[in-house]
């Protein structure tokens, strides 16, 4: 990522149940699910890197977002809060 507070936003079609997984992924990350209403629905810090292992999001979400690993720590993100963003370029 260009810096600490960027991240990649994966946004997809529809709310439903999502997994993610870390295989081919050399560093530790942070997931957020984000449900359509813009809400952490799950917090999933520091998920290790190289493996296939699934990370379901145990909620509907309708976004992914996954930043540096301790960005969650750092900003003292948890579930229930909401979040915005805004494209860069």
């Amino acid at each position: 990522f260009p810096n600490e507070r960027s991240g990649m936003l994966f946004p997809f079609n529809e709310e439903r149940e999502r997994s993610f997984w870390m295989a081919n992924t050399p560093l530790s990350l942070d997931l957020f699910f984000i449900n359509a209403d813009s809400q952490v629905v799950r917090v999933k810090k520091y998920a290790p890197p190289n493996t296939a292992k699934s990370i379901p999001s145990n909620a509907p979400a309708q976004y992914v977002l996954e930043t540096t690993a301790g960005f969650a720590d750092s900003y003292g993100i948890v579930e229930g809060d909401r979040v915005q963003w805004k494209r860069t370029d």
